[in-house]
């Protein structure tokens, strides 16, 4: 059934020379709108090619002086009455529409306000104030979208092939299966009906599994005291200045700490840091690495031990058993036959 427009014969004489008004009159020929002699369900005035809806501005937010689609609804009740019979029919007014409250007080002024119904009840489905934010549940949003609900909010994306995936904020529960989901969000996949990511209200994150493709080593910001260095230094603790390093330069010092990460194109894979302690460079401490190296000691080969150089920053390859114990840097992965230059480092503090 297609919905039709209401229009007052009246309005339509005020417009009768106008190109609007021999539209209109042409969809009421073809039955998509009414034309009557009383006054219509919408207040309507025209001015050049501008059709204003509630000219008066009597709106307060109700389907009262909005822009209705539709006429009158009858809904067939659910259920039973006595012996069985169907309940009786129940006949409404148009509960389909869009209100702009124009007045002093209320929600959302100045806005838009979407209705639909159940059982011929209307009620606010979106909101769009004045300021352009979308509610959807609210008529306040207080975000560019938001979405309110007395249970779960669950906001789906669904792709052609079917795939659903939910992003949910999961309502409070105190009790039952689900409790400790209590203000969770989460991002389910909903053909598995699994849950795949859960953030809680302290902030953890639970995933079971995760891959990170943007670096290769496990880093942690440190202070240095030479400021900004090169990466692919290696550094050691600095046992002047507590929570520090310094670029290293003594061979086989055991107070090495990781190599400054970023060099030779391999970013950080993680990067762990304690909330209010900022500043510094990464400092790997794990995991893949390019290092600046010297090969003067001998020639570096992949599986040598690297240990700390006399070149500051360089690292060199361990020679010395004694010497190497607890000032291991990690192993070489990549050669270097001679002079300077940058090898690959599998980092392991021993």
């Amino acid at each position: 059934m297609s919905s039709r427009i209401l229009l007052d014969s009246l309005f339509l004489e005020t417009i009768r020379a106008s190109a609007i008004a021999r539209f209109c009159l042409v969809l009421a020929a073809a039955g998509l709108i009414a034309v009557t002699a009383s006054k219509p369900m919408l207040a309507q005035s025209l001015s050049g090619d501008t059709i204003t809806v509630d000219p008066s501005s009597k709106n307060t937010g109700t389907l009262t002086n909005a822009l209705l689609f539709g006429g009158p609804v009858t809904i067939q009740l659910p259920g039973r009455g006595i012996g069985g019979a169907p309940l009786p029919a129940h006949t409404t007014a148009a509960v389909t529409g869009i209100a702009s409250n124009r007045s002093s007080s209320g929600a959302n002024l100045l806005g838009l306000d979407f209705y639909t119904s159940i059982l011929g009840v209307p009620d606010v489905r979106m909101s769009i104030t004045s300021a352009g934010h979308v509610g959807i549940g609210t008529q306040t949003p207080s975000r560019a979208v938001e979405i309110d609900s007395a249970g779960d909010v669950e906001l789906g994306l669904k792709s052609e092939n079917g795939t659903l995936w939910t992003i949910q904020s999961s309502a409070v529960t105190t009790t039952g299966p689900n409790a400790s989901l209590s203000g969770t969000f989460q991002i389910i996949d909903r053909n598995q009906n699994l849950s795949r990511l859960q953030i809680d209200q302290t902030g953890k994150v639970s995933v079971n599994v995760l891959q990170i493709n943007g670096g290769s080593d496990v880093a942690e910001p440190f202070p240095i005291l030479q400021g900004h260095v090169m990466k692919g230094s290696v550094v050691v603790i600095d046992e002047t200045h507590p929570g520090q390093l310094k670029l290293s330069n003594r061979r086989y010092d055991t107070r090495v700490a990781g190599i400054v990460s970023g060099a030779g194109g391999v970013k950080p894979g993680l990067s762990l840091q304690q909330q209010g302690m900022n500043g510094g460079q990464d400092i790997a401490l794990s995991g893949r690495v390019y290092a600046l190296a010297d090969a003067t000691n001998g020639p570096i080969r992949p599986g040598d031990l690297l240990t700390t150089s006399g070149t500051a920053g360089y690292c060199m390859k361990a020679t010395n058993v004694t010497k190497s114990h607890g000032a291991i840097l990690g192993k070489a992965m990549s050669a270097l036959e001679r002079g300077q230059g940058l090898v690959l480092v599998l980092v392991s503090l021993q």
